[in-house]
């Protein structure tokens, strides 16, 4: 089965390419803001920075950040960015009793729209925005502020990674204000300052994993003075343990304490929680949240100390983006494996590139093809790089055409189509695949000249043997053989033969219609004289049987009179080779909804239901006694289909095992201009 087209592992490919460039804007993004917490730039530069990063990744029109004074009634605006605001820095806000007070209260985002009476005058909003969100800025577990998102009508409703991604910067602005107040509080702490800068270092731009937990647990170790403790990240799946790092401590003595109430309480709200044992020892833990990750620092007997609580939500802060920048990382080369294990199985050559056709991956099939190699071409333009202009232009452009190429060594047909690459973020990228269809094509080629050679190789003996039928047919007329015994034989000898010449012109007829020289012959075609033609013309060979026509003398229609009228008498044949007597085949014909229909019924045999799809198959017989009793090649209902399918109509059959079938076609309504128009491309085999 083609890979991309309606498969397992299509759908595979494109969500898992989707994930890698999401993975990539929230690795980005995080290592940015991250940046900022460690640097010393001013926070109030620094919250503006942080602004802009969340404006440009979901392509917002205006943030504004409102921070909440400590008795918690006043919002204040601090920064903003993106479009310019009419409202001044300093400007102020009452919460209580407000769609800010819900924002704040419930620690989650709130959607307005633009006209909502809470927020005019107070928001920036424009003629192109789209909704209004209040996303919540939270420190250590709690809402210090709001920002304030203004989404235009094209960015529509924000995904659930993209809010996730959002509230990110919001969080990231309220860490860097908490970091701003805490710096403050601590600057005489020299040996504190000194842990933070050096843990801020070491976190910037890793995303190692078991690095960045090692370093959060001897920041904390550090903070708190004491010499045991573990960090753990959790699978956000399962939940179970994923990765961790310890200090004095064994798995047992692990298990027990992430059991613990207090554990549990700081993972699931990614808060600081201190505890005080009487029994048990005293905990000191930070959750942590980035993304869909959580971990933990637990540190078991720390000093008292007043201000470890504030230092290890500065360092939870601090550790949270590295974690999930980490564990984003590891995704991605998780997902990047995934990849190219689905890529490297498929036999079919598949090639992926970016929205700016520079190459992302190959599979083995491909790189031998073309002769390239992921590992060194990957980044580079595949224009001029493929050997073949074809697919470089099917890439480069997309679309859904199937081309047909023939390349390699040794040379193969190949149908190659592309597939667009659908991604949450970006523009899409676009995969080519290649199916092999030399052997389909060859067999095709064999059946092209079986058929060709049967019309050639018998017409030759078929004309003479007409010839001297005829001719005894005459002497048995002037009665130089007995006239009534010699006329009956010499007739069944021309009928036979006109049916062996009907069966040449049929294959002949496939011949052409499959090297598109068949033409169409369009005229104004008295439906009734048509099918009236072949009934007598086949009633002759069946005198015992009835065909009963059902149509309007007056009715006519632009067609081929000759193709359809050997449509009909194959459908009229058939129902009168697969029915008993004294049953009557019926053929009618009608316009309805702009198309000629013509039915043909039968009371036979009729057709099983799992033959009815594939009975119009070239070379195509229904397997069943009656069907081997009076033979056939199979071709009939094949050429019947192909001269529909020529005038543009269709074909279909409706059978009950046992009780009949009935076959209709349906010719499209065409004046006598667009008929006459219709002829130059039809005499070049194209329609």
């Amino acid at each position: 089965m083609p890979l991309f087209k309606g498969s397992t592992q299509t759908q595979g490919a494109q969500a898992v390419s989707g994930q890698i460039d999401w993975s990539r804007a929230a690795l980005d993004a995080a290592f940015r803001l991250s940046q900022l917490v460690a640097s010393a730039i001013p926070p109030e530069d620094a919250m503006r920075t942080a602004i802009g990063i969340g404006v440009g990744l979901m392509g917002a029109e205006h943030a504004s950040l409102m921070i909440l004074d400590d008795a918690g009634v006043t919002l204040t605006l601090t920064a903003s960015g993106g479009r310019i605001s009419q409202m001044p820095i300093g400007t102020q806000i009452s919460v209580p009793g407000t769609a800010w007070a819900r924002a704040l209260m419930g620690a989650r985002p709130t959607v307005l729209p633009p006209t909502d009476p809470q927020i005019t005058g107070l928001v920036p909003v424009y003629a192109t925005t789209h909704s209004v969100l209040l996303l919540p800025v939270r420190s250590n577990g709690s809402s210090t502020g709001i920002l304030i998102v203004a989404l235009p009508t094209a960015r529509g409703v924000l995904s659930d990674p993209e809010m996730q991604a959002l509230q990110m910067v919001a969080d990231q602005i309220g860490t860097l204000a908490a970091k701003h107040r805490i710096e403050r509080a601590v600057a005489s702490s020299t040996a504190l300052s000194q842990v933070l800068q050096s843990g801020a270092q070491a976190l910037v731009g890793n995303h190692d994993l078991d690095g960045i937990l090692q370093t959060c647990l001897d920041g904390a170790l550090s903070m708190s003075e004491t010499t045991q403790g573990f960090a753990s990240i959790f699978d956000p799946e399962t939940g179970a343990i994923a990765k961790g790092v310890f200090r004095g401590l064994d798995t047992e003595a692990i298990r027990d304490l992430v059991a613990r109430p207090e554990v549990q309480a700081a993972v699931a709200d990614a808060q600081v929680v201190l505890s005080e044992g009487d029994v048990m020892p005293p905990l000191a833990v930070a959750g942590f949240a980035g993304g869909d990750v959580k971990a933990v620092v637990v540190l078991v007997a720390p000093p008292p100390n007043d201000e470890l609580e504030p230092r290890l939500g500065l360092w939870r802060a601090q550790c949270s983006l590295s974690l999930a920048a980490g564990w984003a990382r590891a995704n991605e080369d998780r997902i990047s494996h995934q990849l190219s294990s689905v890529m490297s199985t498929v036999k079919q050559p598949l090639l992926l590139v970016d929205h700016k056709s520079r190459l992302v991956t190959a599979n083995p099939s491909a790189e031998q093809l073309f002769g390239m190699s992921s590992d060194f071409s990957a980044g580079e333009t595949i224009v001029g790089r493929m050997g073949n202009e074809v697919l470089e232009k099917l890439l480069v452009e997309g679309g859904l055409g199937v081309e047909e190429v023939y390349m390699g060594n040794p040379p193969m047909t190949y149908s190659a189509r592309v597939v667009d690459v659908v991604l949450p973020t970006g523009p899409p990228g676009r995969v080519l695949v290649l199916d092999d269809v030399s052997s389909g094509q060859q067999t095709a080629q064999t059946h092209r000249d079986f058929v060709a050679m049967i019309g050639h190789e018998l017409r030759t003996p078929l004309t003479l043997v007409k010839g001297f039928a005829r001719t005894l047919l005459r002497r048995a007329e002037k009665g130089t053989l007995d006239q009534e015994e010699a006329r009956d034989v010499l007739r069944t000898i021309d009928g036979r033969a006109g049916q062996l010449e009907r069966l040449i012109e049929d294959l002949l007829y496939v011949s052409k219609i499959e090297t598109r020289e068949a033409t169409l012959r369009i005229e104004d075609v008295k439906i009734h004289d048509l099918v009236e033609e072949a009934v007598q013309d086949l009633t002759h060979d069946h005198p015992d049987r009835d065909v009963q026509v059902d149509i309007p003398s007056e009715l006519t229609w632009y067609c081929d009179g000759t193709k359809v009228g050997l449509v009909i008498r194959h459908l009229i044949e058939n129902a009168l080779k697969y029915s008993e007597a004294p049953e009557a085949v019926t053929a009618t014909a009608n316009e309805k909804d702009g198309e000629l229909i013509v039915e043909v019924a039968d009371k036979g045999i009729g057709i099983l239901s799992s033959d009815v799809s594939t009975i119009f198959d070239r070379f195509r017989q229904v397997d069943g006694t009656s069907t081997r009793k009076h033979g056939g090649t199979g071709i009939g209902l094949y050429l019947c289909a192909e001269l529909i399918n020529m005038h543009g109509g269709r074909i279909w059959v409706d059978s009950i095992w046992g009780k009949g079938s009935r076959f209709f076609i349906a010719l499209p309504q065409r004046s006598r201009i667009d008929a006459l128009a219709s002829l130059p491309a039809r005499d070049q085999g194209l329609v």
